[in-house]
């Protein structure tokens, strides 16, 4: 289930809080209606997941396990591909990526471990801004020294995962352009 296994496209969003994954969400859903899937968005935050609420309180704490129930998580929705549903991904591999690196200690076993099992998407995108941005944006959610080591992560980790960078500090109608473009090539190639 690494690869997509089904006709339906799976989109995945990625960004710090602010940098429009909520709009370009709501977007895509429209998109990929139009093309006449049913659709289906999914969040997913390492280490927010409720299977992990049932686990001892040192295990829900340890990255690897983290690490596997948010790889555990990716490939479910993957799988929902199977029956042409559209998946629409908030938070995917980059945002788990700086989770990880935000939330453990640097924990090179749970790094390979989301590197190596989570599905690939056929858009994954990356809406860039800066921890200013997101700050301004989204006022109150992170204090800034905390948005500027997310900054800082976000650079490390996009290279690591191929993410489709897309500057989100641009005006909202040309981030949402290039966004629909990509998926308008997603449909068109699920459909080839």
């Amino acid at each position: 289930m690494r690869r997509r296994p089904g006709p339906g496209p799976l989109i995945a969003l990625n960004g710090m809080d602010g940098a429009g994954k909520s709009s370009a969400a709501a977007l895509i859903e429209e998109r990929l209606q139009a093309a006449g899937y049913t659709t289906k968005q999914e969040w997913q935050r390492l280490g927010e997941m409720d299977a992990l609420d049932r686990l001892p309180g040192p295990l829900r704490r340890r990255a690897t396990i983290a690490a596997l129930e948010t790889s555990r998580s990716h490939m479910m929705s993957t799988g929902l591909t199977r029956s042409r549903i559209a998946v629409i991904a908030d938070r995917w591999l980059t945002d788990s990526l700086v989770d990880l690196e935000l939330r453990y200690p640097r924990h090179v076993v749970a790094e390979r471990v989301l590197r190596a099992l989570a599905p690939r998407a056929d858009v994954d995108v990356l809406l860039e801004i800066d921890a200013a941005t997101s700050a301004r944006r989204k006022p109150g959610d992170w204090p800034l020294p905390v948005l500027e080591r997310m900054e800082a992560a976000y650079a490390r980790a996009a290279p690591l995962t191929g993410v489709h960078r897309i500057d989100a500090t641009r005006p909202h109608d040309q981030v949402l352009a290039e966004i629909e473009a990509l998926v308008d090539g997603a449909i068109a190639g699920a459909a080839a």
